[in-house]
């Protein structure tokens, strides 16, 4: 490959040459935006179609697959996220076998964002019992030791701590994702703890750099020209384990303030040291003994000051230059088939390197630096404003569904459309899946829904886009579903990710309701499935057939309705006792999304002391929540309506209920081995004890008020027992008397 080549690479092309120069009006900021996310993915393409030499679990590919999660949430093609689903499926979610080595499990900052998308706990599992063994085993020796050990079936003798400055890319995101999803402290204090000793002994506090071991202090090494060394990828890599450790780090946590000024140091360094070209060196104080370029360090540099630029940590007058000379260079590097160039092998130290090496982490920072890029440019181009959702209260709100009314979207984007509106993260630069949702005719009830992963007390920014063309951004991964059945009679069902239910219709009823002085085995009961699987399961459910047997894998029939409520059935209450319509007349979907799906139920009268009856009931079911609602409503004034759950606990302690709620853990049907959770909560001021009526748990309500029905499958992925059950239920309770603020 020739040098001209290599020097200017396709930046001389017209694709990449708009991408990488400054625009000036919203058409010129739309097209550099795509000429970036264009560069972005032929580089990812060319690393796909070019697999690294390295083991897909080394810490090379952890930066590689954080890149490839970046390109991921920036375009409605899969193979990024998939190309690295696949490597963690294939491996059953493990890192690599060193268990104290950064090194060896930096893949597992890509598993915490797959989990983000798919939210299977089956993701993070061997990753949060490795931390627990790292915990409850913590290493009484120096912070800066240097050790290396070995990967052997045997033994594991990696005892070691954060001894390198690369480290601090390749642990702390990992550490902070999991506080992320799970808020347990833990997680993101043993981050810090260590985060700060490596920083206490490794950071130059005059110069504003790491050192990337105690090996480079200066009174070990120096440079040709006197001057300390500092390693510009080392350099590179805490720059960008800071920009992941800052998206996570609530914006109230007390040591932020830490990590900002750090980040922000180390940010005005790098610009002071930036050659003229824009693309740093191997050695940051002494490039001239290194003149070749550099793309890896230069990546993450660069992705480092946009995404502080991005979030107001760094004024655009200070940084924006250097970031627009950096980025034209890096897509300088760019070789006309998409493979990235420039990129010093492995190492320690500054080091020089042939122009047309390459590397799968070079290629990994250089996709993080591109998407922080695209933003900047995209929301130059497109009328966008920001919103803030704040949780005010002590509970951890996950995977919770924000509603920003219709109206306060217009209120800041008076031409914004459902069709064209895009909901992006405030925190980093992926598109995020949102719905706008008509929860009733009325536009006042109207909102475009995202969710939310909301900490205690925790403020977390959004940013809404209109103009966009969103058939190109990612589309839902994990989605609800409501639908008539007619391949099985008039069967209507509906799933979010998590759980999976069914009514029954007039023709079911014609079969098997009562006749020939026979007793009816069905009725307007809401049936449960359970799923191992958060991806729909009903199609396949019904296509199977065979939905009572617990070998499917992914989902089962194994709750028991009959003739009672089951998980959520209606009734009006009268003279004692809950007079239960037959199963439903007519079905209507409102509306089915990623987000939501609504729908009505309309049941045939029910006599009710001589009078009939209409009832009517709306259903809402959210993504991400083991509960719908429903409102229940009756077509006649005074009348006490009713919703209720089977009541079949398998003991005393397998129950939990008080005013308003009702939650118990019952055996599945057909003695198989395995349980059912189900819950009942009514919204406040609708705070009546349940009434226990045979195997029927009955909460009565106003005419119109949603109550919330639950249930779990401990054959599933989140609740094993009893207790986990009621806890979670105990959770919910409590989080419904916050009322999260959006602004």
């Amino acid at each position: 490959m020739k040098m001209k080549s290599l020097l200017l690479g396709s930046a001389i092309t017209g694709v990449l040459t708009a991408s990488c120069v400054s625009a000036a009006t919203p058409e010129e900021w739309h097209k550099q935006a795509q000429d970036t996310l264009a560069v972005m993915v032929r580089v990812a393409d060319w690393q796909l179609a070019n697999p690294g030499r390295h083991h897909p679990l080394d810490w090379t590919h952890g930066a590689l697959y954080a890149g490839y999660m970046a390109l991921d949430g920036l375009v409605a093609e899969t193979r990024y996220a998939d190309a690295v689903f696949a490597v963690g499926k294939n491996v059953g979610w493990k890192n690599w076998g060193r268990t104290y080595h950064a090194d060896d499990y930096a893949v597992g900052q890509s598993y915490a964002e797959l989990y983000m998308l798919y939210r299977d706990p089956d993701l993070l599992a061997p990753t949060k019992a490795q931390f627990e063994f790292i915990m409850t085993n913590p290493l009484d020796i120096h912070v800066g030791e240097i050790r290396h050990g070995r990967r052997t079936d045997d033994r594991d003798d990696t005892l070691m701590r954060w001894w390198w400055c690369d480290a601090l890319f390749m642990a702390p995101p990992v550490w902070a994702k999991l506080y992320e999803i799970t808020a347990d402290a833990k997680y993101l204090d043993f981050m810090i703890k260590e985060w700060k000793a490596t920083s206490e002994f490794l950071y130059d506090n005059e110069e504003h750099l790491y050192y990337r071991d105690k090996k480079f202090f200066p009174d070990q090494r120096k440079e040709a020209n006197g001057k300390k060394i500092f390693w510009g990828r080392g350099n590179g890599w805490v720059m960008g384990g800071l920009v992941r450790v800052l998206q996570v780090l609530p914006d109230n946590h007390p040591e932020r303030p830490f990590f900002v000024e750090q980040f922000q140091q180390m940010c005005r360094k790098m610009i002071a040291v930036q050659p003229a070209d824009g693309a740093w060196r191997a050695s940051l104080l002494d490039p001239d003994s290194y003149p070749n370029p550099e793309a890896s360090s230069t990546s993450f540099i660069t992705y480092a000051l946009a995404w502080g630029i991005n979030q107001g940590l760094l004024t655009q007058e200070e940084a924006e230059p250097a970031v627009r000379r950096a980025w034209a260079m890096l897509c300088s590097f760019v070789a006309d088939d998409g493979k990235l160039t420039h990129v010093q092998p492995i190492g320690e130290d500054p080091k020089t390197f042939k122009l047309d090496a390459t590397e799968v982490y070079g290629v990994g920072a250089f996709l993080m630096a591109g998407s922080e890029i695209y933003r900047m440019d995209i929301l130059r181009a497109k009328p966008h404003a920001t919103f803030t959702v704040k949780n005010p209260g002590e509970v951890f709100f996950p995977q919770h569904a924000v509603p920003i009314l219709w109206a306060d979207v217009l209120a800041k984007l008076p031409d914004a459309t459902p069709e064209t509106l895009a909901v992006m993260d405030g925190a980093g630069s992926r598109w995020l899946t949102a719905q706008v949702v008509k929860f009733s005719d009325e536009p006042i009830r109207q909102a475009v829904v995202f969710t939310a992963d909301l900490l205690a007390g925790q403020t977390r920014t959004y940013v809404l886009v209109s103009g966009m063309d969103t058939s190109t951004l990612p589309q839902p991964v994990l989605r609800t579903t409501a639908r008539f059945v007619p391949e099985r009679l008039d069967d209507f069902a509906w799933e979010n990710d998590r759980t999976a239910y069914r009514a029954y219709g007039p023709a079911l009823w014609a079969q098997d309701g009562a006749k020939d002085g026979k007793p009816a085995t069905i009725g307007s009961g809401i049936d449960v499935w359970g799923k191992n699987d958060r991806l729909p399961i009903v199609d396949r459910m019904y296509k199977d057939g065979n939905y009572h047997s617990p070998d499917l894998g992914y989902g089962i029939d194994c709750y028991k309705v009959g003739t009672g409520p089951g998980c959520g059935g209606p009734a009006v209450f009268h003279d004692g006792k809950f007079i239960q319509p037959i199963t439903f007349d007519k079905w209507t979907v409102i509306q089915t999304g990623p987000m939501f799906s609504i729908f009505r139920l309309d049941y045939a009268p029910v006599d009710v002391g001589g009078k009939p009856v209409k009832l009517s009931r709306m259903f809402f079911v959210p993504i991400g929540q083991d509960f719908y609602a429903v409102a229940t409503t009756a077509d006649v004034p005074d009348v006490t309506l009713a919703t209720g759950v089977t009541y079949r606990p398998v003991d005393a302690a397998s129950v939990a209920k008080g005013q308003g709620w009702i939650a118990s853990w019952e055996p599945a049907q057909d003695n198989l081995p395995m349980f059912n959770g189900v819950a009942l909560i009514a919204p406040a001021g609708d705070q009546a004890e349940p009434v226990i009526q045979g195997e029927a748990a009955w909460i009565t309500h106003r005419s119109g008020q949603p109550v919330l029905v639950g249930s779990c499958w401990s054959g599933g992925k989140d609740y094993k027992t009893a207790p986990e059950w009621l806890a979670a239920v105990e959770r919910l309770r409590a989080r419904l008397n916050v009322n999260p603020e959006i602004k």
